[in-house]
């Protein structure tokens, strides 16, 4: 599932993204090696992806995948729902 640490890295790689992964660190106020916990799990549900470096091996940016815009969108619409209901 998408727990709300979760939700929040892949709300802030949409809204500021491609980012590096310290860069996402720093905009979520949470550790380097809390972000790539996170992020790992991002990419296992196929909800972000890494864009690689032309001059190395290792991913430079995070992006939305569009499963990411995806889920993004459903998350949106039951909040929508929800707020019609109050």
């Amino acid at each position: 599932g998408l727990t709300p640490s979760l939700l929040s890295a892949l709300a802030v790689v949409h809204v500021h993204g491609p980012l590096t992964l310290g860069s996402l660190a720093q905009l979520e106020g949470i550790a380097p090696p809390t972000v790539t916990k996170i992020v790992g799990k991002l990419q296992d549900q196929g909800l972000v992806a890494g864009l690689k470096d032309e001059s190395g091996p290792l991913l430079s940016h995070l992006r939305v995948t569009p499963q990411g815009f995806g889920k993004i969108d459903e998350v949106l619409g039951a909040a929508l729902v929800i707020a019609r209901r109050r």
